[in-house]
């Protein structure tokens, strides 16, 4: 069994010159099984830059097949395709589906296959399959190639709707405020330092009146003589006084 892969674009048209443009975003991975149960596989993939599909084949007890991978024609034989690519561009045909039957893809004598040639040399020596597929039969073996497509059709890219920009508001009117200057405060009064040349002046003297008393003995009796002068002149002047108004007293009821 041999693979190809066919590329359509987004317009339905064959473009085999997308495959240089996926790159190593693609590959193809088939797998297998012999008459005798033996493992067969196939990986495929485009080198950078190249539409040209490369394949590499692994085909157990058939190392003599190596341009195919090697797959039972009895009906009941399959063999599976997987293709990674991004399904965020590609419709992926003819892969990632349930098995594949080879003898319903090429009827064994019929068409589908490629040129209708077959290949008589090449069987093993049971007389099972042999080749790119190998039809079983009881006494002798004939293989013939048979090719399985896979078609990538290319999505068409949804461009966003042109956004429309929110309209623009203006910024509401600023209302100038009036700033207050501070009241202006007279810097304290600075006191110059005491230097060493100007020595600190000393606060103005009060001058206290004292009040001396006498402090010699003469003195004091001195003092004491006079205060009981001045008590005795007090005493007749009131005396004297007294008697006065009692001689008036008289003169005044009669």
């Amino acid at each position: 069994m041999t693979f190809d892969v066919r590329w359509y674009n987004s317009s339905g048209e064959p473009d085999p010159q997308l495959a240089s443009e996926v790159g190593s975003g693609f590959r193809l991975d088939a797998a297998g099984k012999t008459g005798s149960g033996g493992a067969t596989s196939a990986t495929c993939s485009y080198p950078a830059g190249s539409s040209d599909l490369t394949c590499q084949f692994q085909n157990p007890g058939h190392s003599e097949v190596v341009d195919g991978m090697v797959v039972p024609a009895k009906p009941t034989a399959t063999y599976t395709v997987s293709v990674t690519a991004d399904t965020n561009q590609w419709s992926i045909r003819n892969a990632n589906g349930d098995p594949y039957s080879a003898r319903a893809l090429c009827p064994r004598g019929g068409g589908g296959h490629d040129d209708g040639g077959h290949d008589d040399g090449g069987h093993d020596d049971g007389g099972h399959e042999v080749g790119a597929l190998g039809a079983e039969s009881g006494g002798g073996g004939e293989a013939f190639y048979c090719t399985h497509a896979v078609e990538m059709h290319q999505l068409e890219s949804v461009v966003p709707p042109e956004q429309i920009p929110p309209p623009e508001t203006e910024p509401p009117p600023t209302v100038p405020t009036e700033e207050i200057p501070p009241p202006e405060t007279e810097p304290p009064e600075e006191i110059p330092a005491p230097t060493a040349e100007s020595p600190t002046t000393a606060p103005p003297s009060v001058p206290v009146t004292q009040n001396t008393l006498p402090t010699t003995g003469n003195e004091v009796l001195v003092m004491l003589g006079i205060g009981a002068l001045l008590i005795a002149v007090g005493a007749m002047l009131v005396a004297q006084a007294r008697r006065s108004r009692i001689d008036d007293l008289p003169s005044a009821l009669g």
